[in-house]
C-alpha cells in the first residue's frame, strides 16, 4: 500500500534468516529463520504414515513443552498469550509441533522439533 519494505536474507551457520524492514522507520515488520540442509533422522515409519503417533513413542517432548519453548523464546509467558494452533505434524519424516499464538496484536508462529525441542523455524508479524 505504498510502504517501501527492505527484504533482507542472509545465512549464518547453515541457517537462513529473512527480515522485512520498514524502509521509512527501520522497524522490523517480520522475521524468520530456517535450518538449511536439514536431514531428518532415519526412521522406521512408512512413507504413507501422515502423522506421527506419540502414544507408542515416549521420546516426544509433548505439546505443552513445545508451547513453553516457543513462548519463552518470544520472551513471553504461557499465561499471557492466546494460542491459535498447537499440533503435532509430520514434515518429510520429521515429527514437529506447529505452534501459533498471539499477544498485543503480534502473531507468532513456531515449528519445534518434537524429539529434541529445537526451534526449527519461527516468525512474528503484526496481525492485520
Amino acid at each position: 500500500y505504498g510502504v517501501q519494505i527492505y527484504e533482507i536474507e542472509f545465512y549464518k551457520d547453515n541457517v537462513e534468516y529473512d527480515y522485512e524492514i520498514d524502509a521509512a522507520t527501520g522497524s522490523i515488520l517480520s522475521y524468520d529463520f530456517d535450518a538449511e540442509h536439514y536431514q531428518p533422522e532415519p526412521t522406521q515409519s512408512t512413507p504413507s504414515q501422515s502423522v506421527p503417533t506419540p502414544s507408542n513413542d515416549s521420546t516426544y517432548i509433548g505439546v505443552d513443552q513445545a508451547k513453553s519453548i516457543a513462548v519463552s523464546h518470544a520472551g513471553l509467558f504461557v499465561s499471557d498469550v492466546s494460542f491459535l494452533k498447537a499440533k503435532l505434524e509430520n514434515d518429510d519424516g520429521r515429527a514437529e509441533y506447529e505452534i501459533e499464538f498471539c499477544r498485543n496484536g503480534i502473531e507468532y508462529e513456531y515449528t519445534i522439533d518434537a524429539i529434541s525441542g529445537s526451534i526449527l523455524e519461527y516468525d512474528s508479524e503484526y496481525d492485520d
